[in-house]
C-alpha cells in the first residue's frame, strides 16, 4: 500500500486512493521543514553543497541521531510526526529515523526510512513497522524552465532562523514536494529488549539499502538533424503481406535448432548502457540469424560501451548513412548513447564478442577502449546498411523484425515498469524515471490485447524471465516511435570452420567452446562435477547435490546446526556459502512456514545479512521458538539482492529456498539442514536425532 501526500503551494491534498485525513496541521507544515531540512543538509558538507548548486547530482547522508534527538518543537521533529500519520497500516506512535540520505540532482529526492510501533486495537500485541519515505520536488516555470529551491536564511552556528513568519511563508509558497511513505516490514516484539534488537537489524539493513544518485538517462535521442539522415527502411508489398500475425525470433529459430547466444539475457547494472545492450542485442540476433547460427557470437556490450563516440553529423553517400563526420568525440557510455551511433562506428571499427570483454558497467575513461581479447573476430556492419522505421508505422516495425531479425526501440520508463513482472504492460503510473532503449524480438496477441516482445537488460529475474510484453498499435511509451537496426556484415574468416553446441569462431579458426563442451568443434563433453556432483543423463552438464549449484556444482549454499545447549535450548546455526554473484543487502531470512506456502508471513528481526560472495554467516535462535499456528521448524531462505538498475531503482531479489531446521520436542534432538561438521566451533554431534537423514 503506498500512502501518497502532495503538497502544493503550502497547501495539502490527498490522492483519491487514500481515505480522507482531517488532521491537517503536520501536513500543511511539511513544506516548511524540508526547507530547513534541505538547508541544513547544503550547509553540513561541502561536497553536497557544491553538487546542490552546480546540479552535477550526489549522494550525502542526513543524521539520523540528530533527527531523533531534537526537541519537540524543532522543525526535524515535526517532519517525524507528519511521516507518521502518512504511514500505511497506522496509526503508529514513536516514530524513529533509522537511515536518511538526499540524491541532488535536478529533481531532488530525500529519502528516509523509518521505524515505530503499532499498537493493534483490541490486542495486546504491539509490531515494529518499518517504512520508506520519500521526499521529491519537481516543477517547472510556465515557460518550461526548472525552478530551483528557495532556502530560508539561517544561522549555521545556532540554528537560528533570520526571517519573520510572513517572509517564511512566502518561501514555503515557492516550494511544492510529493511525500509517499510505503511499508517495508511488520514484525511482533515480546518486550523492550527485543524491540531494540528489531531496531537495530532495521537500521543496518536501512543503510545498506540507501539509495544511488539516480541515472535520468541511458538513452540519448538523436537530433532532427541527424534522424533526417538516416534512411527509412521501406518494405515491399509482399513482405508486409507475408509478415505473420504473430513472431518471435527466439521461436523461429528454434525451428531451425539454432539457439543463438546472444538470447541470454544480459544485465546492465547501474550503469545506463541500455542503448549498448539494445544495439548488441538486435545485431547480434540479425548476425545470428543471417548466417543460420554459424557466427554465433554475442557481440561484447562493453566493447560498445568502452568505445562510445557521438558527434553532429554523418557521412552520407547516395541516400545512405556510411559512416561519422566531422567531429566525434569519446563520451562515457554510463551516461547514455544511442544504437544508431554505435552501428556507424562498427561500420568502421570493429566490435569483439563478448567473451572477449566481458561486462565491467563502467565508460571508457576507466575500461578503455580496445582493451579486449586480440584472438576475437571484429564484427562490423554493412557500409550504408543502418535504417529507422517510420514513427508508429506497425506493418514497418513487423516486416523489419521478420524480415531480417530482431531491431532496437526506444522508450520512456515510468516506476510501475521497473518492478513490472508479468501480463502485457499498459502505462499505469506518471512517473517517469527516465529513456531506454531495448531490443524489440517479436509480436503476439492474448485475451484480445496485440502486444510486443521486447528483450530488457535488467537481468533475467525482471519481467518473464527478463523479457516482456507491451501493448502493440498504441504507441504505448512511445514504443513505436524510434525503431533503428542496422545489417551485420558476415566476416570473411574461417569460411569453412563451424562449431557445435553454442561454440564461436575465434580468429585462428579455432572453436570457443560453450559451457562444459571441448574438442574441436565443441562435441566432446568434458564436464567435471565439484562437490559430489554428476553427470546429468542427457547434455553436458552436472546433477549437484542438495545445496550446490553452478554449471559444475561450484557455488553452495549450506545451512546447518552448528553448537547446542540443551539447559537454555539456545542453539547457533551456520550457514556457509560461496556464490558468483553478490550485491550489497543479500541475506538470510526466516519464514513462519514452507517457503511458497499461501499466507506465510516471514519471522520480524530474524534476517542475517552477509557482507561478501564467500564466507560464513551464524545466529543464534531458541529452538522452542515458533509462530503460534505455524510449525516448529526453521524455514530460512536466501534473499539475494539484484542491485539497482541504472534509473537508481531496485531490481528486485532472486530468492534461494534452503532445507528447514528442526528441534524434535519429545526426542529432544535435532535434526534437518545439512549434515553438521566435526571440525572445531560444532559441538551437536551429540545432539543430532538418530533418524536424521543427510
Amino acid at each position: 500500500m503506498l500512502a501518497k501526500l502532495i503538497l502544493l503551494f503550502g497547501a495539502a491534498a490527498i490522492c483519491t486512493a487514500l481515505p480522507s485525513v482531517n488532521r491537517m496541521t503536520g501536513s500543511m507544515m511539511m513544506a516548511g521543514v524540508l526547507d530547513e531540512l534541505e538547508l541544513g543538509l547544503a550547509a553540513q558538507s561541502a561536497p553536497a553543497k557544491k553538487a546542490l548548486e552546480t546540479d552535477t547530482g550526489g549522494e550525502a547522508g542526513i543524521s539520523c541521531d540528530l533527527i531523533n534527538s531534537v526537541k519537540p518543537h524543532h522543525p526535524l521533529s515535526r517532519l517525524l510526526r507528519a511521516l507518521a500519520e502518512h504511514i500505511p497500516n497506522g496509526p503508529v506512535s514513536d516514530v524513529k529515523c533509522l537511515s536518511a540520505s538526499q540524491r541532488i540532482t535536478d529533481v531532488p529526492i530525500i529519502t528516509i526510512t523509518v521505524g515505530a510501533t503499532k499498537t493493534t486495537e483490541g490486542s495486546d500485541v504491539q509490531k515494529f513497522i518499518q517504512a520508506k519515505c520519500e521526499a521529491s520536488r519537481n516543477r517547472e516555470s510556465a515557460t518550461g524552465e526548472k525552478v530551483y529551491h528557495a532556502f530560508p536564511k539561517i544561522n549555521i552556528m545556532t540554528g537560528e532562523l533570520l526571517q519573520d513568519a510572513a517572509a517564511l511563508d512566502a518561501i514555503v509558497t515557492k516550494n511544492r514536494y510529493t511525500i509517499s511513505c510505503q511499508l517495508q516490514s511488520e514484525a511482533p516484539f515480546l518486550d523492550q529488549e527485543h524491540l531494540e534488537l528489531l531496531q537495530t537489524r532495521a537500521t543496518e539493513q536501512a543503510k545498506l539499502e540507501q539509495p544511488k544518485p539516480l541515472r535520468q538517462t541511458g538513452l540519448r535521442h538523436l537530433t532532427a538533424q541527424q534522424k533526417a539522415q538516416v534512411p527509412t527502411f521501406s518494405p515491399t508489398t509482399a513482405l508486409i503481406q507475408a509478415t505473420p500475425s504473430s513472431f518471435n525470433e527466439v521461436q523461429f529459430m528454434a525451428t531451425k535448432n539454432v539457439t543463438c547466444s546472444s538470447y541470454v539475457i544480459q544485465d546492465q547494472g547501474g550503469c545506463g548502457s541500455c542503448w549498448s545492450f539494445a544495439a548488441a542485442r538486435s545485431y547480434s540476433d540479425r548476425l545470428c540469424r543471417a548466417s543460420n547460427g554459424r557466427w554465433n557470437s554475442a557481440v561484447a556490450e562493453q566493447d560498445i560501451l568502452s568505445c562510445n563516440m557521438e558527434g553532429p553529423f554523418y557521412m552520407a553517400s547516395g541516400g545512405r548513412v556510411t559512416g561519422p563526420a566531422g567531429t566525434w568525440v569519446a563520451q562515457n557510455g554510463c551516461d547514455g548513447g544511442n544504437p544508431l551511433n554505435a552501428w556507424l562506428k562498427m561500420m568502421q571499427d570493429g566490435r569483439s564478442a563478448r567473451w572477449a570483454d566481458p561486462y565491467s558497467g563502467v565508460g571508457g575513461d576507466v575500461d578503455k577502449c580496445g582493451t579486449v581479447a586480440t584472438d576475437s573476430v571484429k564484427f562490423k556492419v554493412q557500409t550504408g546498411e543502418v535504417y529507422k522505421v517510420t514513427a508508429k508505422d506497425i506493418a514497418g516495425i513487423t516486416a523489419a523484425i521478420y524480415d531480417g531479425g530482431s531491431v532496437a526501440a526506444s522508450m520512456d520508463v515510468y516506476a510501475d515498469f521497473t518492478t513490472w513482472k508479468s501480463g502485457i504492460y499498459i502505462q499505469a503510473n506518471d512517473e517517469m524515471v527516465g529513456a531506454h532503449a531495448v531490443a524489440m524480438i517479436g509480436w503476439g496477441s492474448e485475451g484480445g490485447v496485440d502486444y510486443w516482445v521486447i528483450a530488457n537488460s535488467w537481468g533475467a529475474n525482471w519481467g518473464e524471465g527478463g523479457y516482456g510484453r507491451i501493448r502493440k498499435g498504441t504507441n504505448e511509451v512511445l514504443i513505436e516511435q524510434d525503431v533503428t537496426f542496422a545489417k551485420p556484415a558476415l566476416p570473411s574468416e574461417c569460411p569453412a570452420k563451424s562449431c557445435s553446441n553454442g561454440g564461436e569462431i575465434k580468429k585462428d579458426c579455432s572453436c570457443r567452446c560453450a559451457g562444459l563442451w571441448s574438442g574441436d568443434s565443441c562435441t566432446t563433453c568434458s564436464a567435471t562435477c565439484l562437490n559430489g556432483g554428476t553427470r546429468a543423463s542427457s547434455g553436458c552438464a552436472c546433477a549437484c547435490p542438495k545445496g550446490y549449484f553452478g554449471d559444475t556444482c561450484n557455488e553452495y549454499l549450506l545451512s546447518r546446526w552448528m553448537t547446542f545447549n540443551p539447559a537454555t535450548f539456545k542453539a547457533t546455526i551456520e550457514w556457509s556459502f560461496s556464490l558468483a554473484a553478490y550485491n550489497a543487502g543479500s541475506r538470510f531470512i526466516r519464514f513462519a512456514n514452507v517457503f511458497g506456502s499461501e499466507g506465510n508471513p516471514t519471522v520480524g528481526g530474524t534476517a542475517v545479512v552477509i557482507s561478501a560472495a564467500t564466507g560464513t554467516a551464524t545466529a543464534t535462535v531458541d529452538v522452542r521458538s515458533a509462530l503460534k499456528g505455524f510449525p516448529a521448524k526453521f524455514f530460512y531462505v536466501f534473499e539475494l539482492s539484484l542491485g539497482t538498475n541504472e534509473f537508481g531503482t531496485s531490481r528486485g531479489v532472486s530468492l534461494k529456498d534452503l532445507p528447514p531446521l528442526e528441534y524434535d520436542a519429545v526426542k529432544k534432538c535435532l535434526k534437518g539442514g545439512h549434515k553438521p561438521l566435526t571440525t572445531t566451533g560444532f559441538n551437536v554431534t551429540a545432539s543430532i536425532c538418530a533418524d536424521a537423514v543427510y
